[in-house]
């Protein structure tokens, strides 16, 4: 992993440099509620939930899954440097 892969906050993406952009959108104050909600709970912000929500939604939750453990495996020692 480069130091190009790494976030603003020094967290890596699995899938590298985060550079593209989705239009803003509205929606009613209930919907963001139950989002916010749902985003505490996985103990993330709202944008960084949105941002894990669109990638499952868009890759599937099998490559998503498999890049995160490629991920920990080099973390542990155990992937490719």
């Amino acid at each position: 992993m480069t130091d190009s892969a790494l976030a603003r906050n020094g967290t890596p993406n699995p899938l590298g440099k985060l550079t593209a952009e989705i239009p803003k959108f509205k929606v009613p104050e209930e919907v963001k509620e139950v989002l916010e909600r749902e985003a505490r709970e996985a103990g993330l912000d709202l944008t960084a939930f949105m941002r894990e929500l669109a990638t499952v939604r868009a890759l599937g939750r099998e490559r998503v899954k498999s890049l995160y453990a490629e991920r920990i495996d080099v973390v542990a020692g155990k992937g490719e440097e």
